[in-house]
């Protein structure tokens, strides 16, 4: 599972099948923050990895979230708070700088996928799930 979090989160889940290797996306969206907060706590139990984005507080961003309660790094938190709860999930953070090779690297029925996705932040997700999967089995 590969999440891209923020006050609306982007999530998606594949099977990896490392002989091929291959990567099917079987199920991907977009909730709410706390409505994906619940929902990973569900699908927590069908996963192997959670794949994450980093959320960092960048200088020139700096003045616009004075005062703001920055729930996508709560959310971060919920998420490896989750995944610490359940040992047999191994738990990755990524940057996200991946996303450009992520892209370059994609096959193009990935790209197409990407393409009909109704939001970035699951198309974000994606993006992260195929550069787990290229990193780990292809790269």
């Amino acid at each position: 599972m590969a999440i891209d979090p923020g006050e609306r989160t982007g999530w998606a889940i594949g099977e990896i099948d490392p002989e091929a290797p291959e990567l099917t996306i079987v199920e991907q969206g977009v909730d709410q923050l706390r409505d994906f907060a619940f929902l990973l706590r569900e699908k927590i139990e069908e996963v192997d990895v959670v794949v994450y984005e980093t959320w960092r507080l960048y200088p020139h961003m700096a003045r616009k979230l004075i005062g703001n309660d920055m729930q996508p790094s709560q959310l971060v938190g919920i998420i490896r708070f989750v995944s610490w709860l359940n040992p047999e999930v191994a738990l990755v953070s990524q940057g996200a700088t991946i996303k450009k090779t992520a892209f370059k690297t994609m096959p193009d029925d990935m790209k197409r996928r990407l393409a009909n996705s109704s939001e970035q932040h699951d198309q974000d997700a994606v993006m992260h799930l195929w550069f787990y999967f290229w990193s780990k089995y292809v790269g």
